[in-house]
């Protein structure tokens, strides 16, 4: 029994102060919830082209996959996958040279040789070549007869034709050691572009086959973003014409590059047509090959529209909201959003006036009419001393992306 009486205490006593609680709460209570707390941005009005946006992917300017022009076994590869590296400069990988450099001294020693029986060959045609002129003489003043100087002749003729012979072995020897030079330059690969080496398909000791993989070696001083636009739209995109591109992943930045390429060619599943955009890349390379992109593409004549930032549109059921700031208060606004123009949605004309304040933060749970508190005033010199921000837990809801 008296289990029950203290059970029937503790109820009452949860309902009376849940039911103190409301009171306090309610209008006519001694305490009323304050005036939500919002952000305001302004309406504003200038001249903006009809804009295309489509979703893209950085591509590198250039890709070289590097392959190895000889055979051989793989003695050093000093660059890992992330290294930067330089055209002509960066060594990727050196093969194993002892039997190259066996073969050059070979062949530097059959053309020292060959050098020599040139030399002598070539003192053979000049003792030849005198004796013929010196019969010819004779023979004019016919002091010999013409077998004489026929046996002159033929002497140097075979005098001339062992020194064509001896400079042309001379030739092949030199041929073969430019091409042994050839290849013990072709057995260090070196990098082709500047850029970063992306895969690195060696190591020390590994085999590499004539034409082997070596690495892959990206260039993104430049690079490209690649894009898909529906059949829709592309006869709005022009070669030439400039375009902004924005990364999630270098967000507060924007940057402006040229379409360099339409590729004439749908993909039969998506309908839709690649583009190319050419972007300078920052000094430090902050635009990375793989990146996610937005592109914005401008066409058509400019107008004057007004816009407000897209982070004060609602989605209602019945159309797009934007709630405007008026007197300490916040009046509702119904419209049919027009073009999206990067950050802004276009306000048909005469719905909202430049100028005017609309809220941005803190709108999702408002009602016309309602009272708000606008952030940074008299709650945060309140709570923590003039000049700090104010902070207060964000409430979810659906905007206009």
């Amino acid at each position: 029994m008296r289990a029950r009486y203290v059970y029937f205490v503790f109820i009452l006593t949860i309902l009376a102060s849940f039911l103190a609680g409301e009171a306090l709460a309610a209008p006519g209570g001694g305490r009323r919830r304050p005036p939500p707390v919002v952000s305001l941005a302004k309406v504003v009005k200038r001249s903006v082209r009809s804009q295309l946006s489509v979703l893209g992917t950085v591509d590198p300017y250039r890709t070289s996959i590097v392959s190895s022009e000889i055979e051989g076994r793989v003695k050093s590869a000093p660059v890992k996958e992330g290294d930067p590296v330089i055209a002509g400069e960066t060594v990727l990988a050196a093969l194993e040279r002892s039997d190259l450099v066996i073969n050059l001294r070979i062949e530097r020693a059959e053309l020292a040789v060959a050098r020599a029986r040139l030399k002598e060959r070539e003192a053979e045609l000049r003792r030849d070549g005198l004796e013929f002129k010196r019969a010819q003489d004779l023979f004019k003043k016919q002091v010999l007869d013409r077998s004489t100087l026929d046996r002159a002749v033929a002497s140097h003729e075979v005098s001339r034709s062992k020194s064509l012979q001896a400079r042309a072995e001379v030739n092949r020897v030199n041929e073969r050691i430019a091409s042994i030079k050839d290849q013990l330059s072709k057995a260090v690969i070196r990098a082709p572009l500047t850029g970063f080496l992306t895969e690195k398909a060696t190591e020390i000791g590994q085999w590499v086959a004539k034409g082997g993989k070596v690495g892959e070696v990206i260039e993104i001083q430049k690079v490209l973003v690649r894009a898909p636009v529906s059949e829709r739209q592309i006869s709005y995109v022009r070669i030439g014409d400039s375009a902004r591109v924005r990364f999630d992943a270098i967000p507060g930045r924007s940057f402006t590059g040229r379409i360099v390429r339409v590729i004439p060619k749908a993909d039969t599943k998506s309908r839709t047509f690649p583009i190319e955009v050419e972007l300078n890349n920052t000094a430090n390379n902050v635009i990375k090959a793989g990146m996610f992109a937005r592109v914005y593409m401008e066409y058509g004549e400019s107008v004057q529209a007004v816009l407000i930032p897209k982070d004060a549109v609602l989605i209602r059921p019945r159309g797009a909201a934007v709630f405007v700031f008026e007197k300490g208060g916040v009046r509702e606004v119904t419209f049919v959003p027009g073009r999206g123009v990067e950050s802004f949605v276009e306000v048909p004309e005469g719905k909202l006036q430049p100028g005017m304040m609309v809220v941005v933060q803190g709108n999702e749970n408002l009602r016309n009419g309602m009272k708000v508190r606008l952030r940074g005033e008299g709650e945060g010199k309140k709570r923590r001393g003039p000049g700090a921000p104010a902070t207060g837990r964000p409430v979810k809801g659906r905007r206009q992306g």
